[in-house]
């Protein structure tokens, strides 16, 4: 069965008016860190995808940013004497988009960044002084950082553009799509083409969220490339509506000042079926 593009259009609707259609962007945006703090986070982040546990590890500098990013690598029980004491977790979570970065091949990743930079901000920080092609910062990030394919690296620009307001040119096409939205465009009574151009039509009034983004724009291909991975995971009941935020406050219990900070700056909650 073919689904009609509206499905979709109403869907990506409801994650823009919610705020759901990337949370963890308005926060990062809205919460105002330091920026070396930021480019330390947003590192961690691309790692291990857990928006509580990059906080905690932001908070680190230098060397000791090394060492809490190797023991999150290990994946090591904490003890009451260890990192910190008041940290609630025993272990160290990923998001289920990091899922395999785990043992070995994570351990000898940490090791190559700490290899490219003492100060663990410049590997982030090093991009924020050009303008950039998306097919350039995508093949650098999968060339240069360890176990960070095609996704990683274009969730990566989205965030430099995003968060970090850098200048960067993404093309308006779906061969920039990685697996999961293209096969959610697949789904619909239109090409994928066609399905993607209306989907830019429609949108292309809209501001792209977050509204204090350093960088305003439009609605473009990002936006459409979030609002269809979403919409396909909806189809089969492991999306809704809300979800990532209350994921995402959720992870950033228990992780110290500066994720406290940014749950304050998060998107409200969303009842769970309101949009069902």
């Amino acid at each position: 069965m073919k689904h009609k593009i509206g499905e979709v259009i109403e869907f990506g609707e409801k994650l823009i008016n919610t705020q759901d259609l990337d949370p963890v962007y308005v926060a990062l945006v809205n919460a105002k860190l330091p920026t070396k703090q930021l480019h330390r986070l947003l590192l961690a982040y691309f790692c291990f995808y857990h928006l509580g546990v990059s906080a905690f590890i932001s908070e680190m500098e230098g060397g000791t940013f090394w060492e809490v990013m190797m023991v999150a690598a290990r994946n090591k029980l904490c003890g009451p004497d260890e990192i910190n004491p008041d940290l609630e977790y025993d272990r160290w979570p990923r998001g289920s988009e990091r899922r395999h970065f785990r043992g070995q091949k994570c351990v000898d990743a940490v090791r190559t960044f700490r290899s490219m930079a003492p100060n663990p901000e410049d590997i982030v920080g090093s991009f924020a002084f050009n303008d950039y092609e998306l097919r350039e910062i995508t093949a650098y990030i999968q060339k240069h950082w360890p176990m960070c394919g095609s996704w990683l690296s274009f969730k990566a620009a989205d965030i430099f553009e995003r968060v970090l307001g850098i200048p960067i040119e993404f093309p308006n096409d779906t061969l920039t799509f990685y697996k999961e939205p293209r096969a959610a465009l697949d789904l619909l009574n239109l090409s994928p083409e066609a399905a993607a151009n209306k989907l830019l039509l429609h949108f292309r009034n809209k501001p792209a969220p977050p509204a204090s983004s350093p960088r305003a724009r439009s609605c473009n291909i990002q936006e459409i490339e979030s609002m269809a991975c979403k919409w396909k995971s909806s189809l089969s009941g492991h999306y809704w509506v809300g979800k990532d935020i209350h994921e995402v406050r959720h992870g950033l219990k228990g992780w110290g000042e500066t994720a406290s900070l940014l749950s304050k700056y998060m998107p409200p909650e969303v009842e769970r079926g309101l949009f069902a």
